[in-house]
């Protein structure tokens, strides 16, 4: 796993088709030196699904309080959703809902410096508030800290 890219940690944890395998996965990638977190979130609400995945990272240690992880982990989540909602950051407002599986993984990646980057990745479905009206959707944002 040491020559995988932080996206494709991040996009596999998120594709995890159970816990135990995204528990396998995210223990490989501690071991290669990355620090990863993983949940759910669901809402209409974008400011929700922002708050939520950024907690969950500060809690889990992946970033600290310092302006620049909170700056590059806001800007990767928001790429992240970005890619998620096909550029259209909205969703109470046209009735939409997101349920996803998120993950976060943050580490230096192989044969780029020293610098540390970080990863923000989403699988699940988005569309209409009514039970089988959404469809699956994903998103990746990857910035340097």
């Amino acid at each position: 796993m040491q020559t995988n890219p932080l996206g494709k940690i991040a996009l596999k944890m998120t594709l995890a088709d159970d816990d135990q395998e995204n528990s396998a996965i995210a223990a490989r990638a501690r071991e290669c030196g990355y620090r990863v977190c993983t949940g759910k979130v669901g809402s209409m609400d974008l400011q929700n699904i922002i708050g939520t995945i950024e907690t969950m990272a500060r809690k889990s240690g992946v970033v600290g309080d310092g302006v620049v992880d909170q700056h590059a982990l806001y800007h990767a989540v928001y790429e992240c959703c970005s890619g998620f909602m096909r550029g259209n950051l909205i969703l109470g407002g046209t009735l939409r809902t997101l349920g996803s599986r998120f993950a976060i993984v943050r580490g230096k990646i192989p044969g780029k410096g020293q610098n540390e980057w970080i990863a923000a990745a989403m699988y699940g479905t988005i569309g209409s508030p009514s039970k089988g009206f959404e469809h699956e959707a994903a998103g990746l944002g990857i910035i340097h800290i």
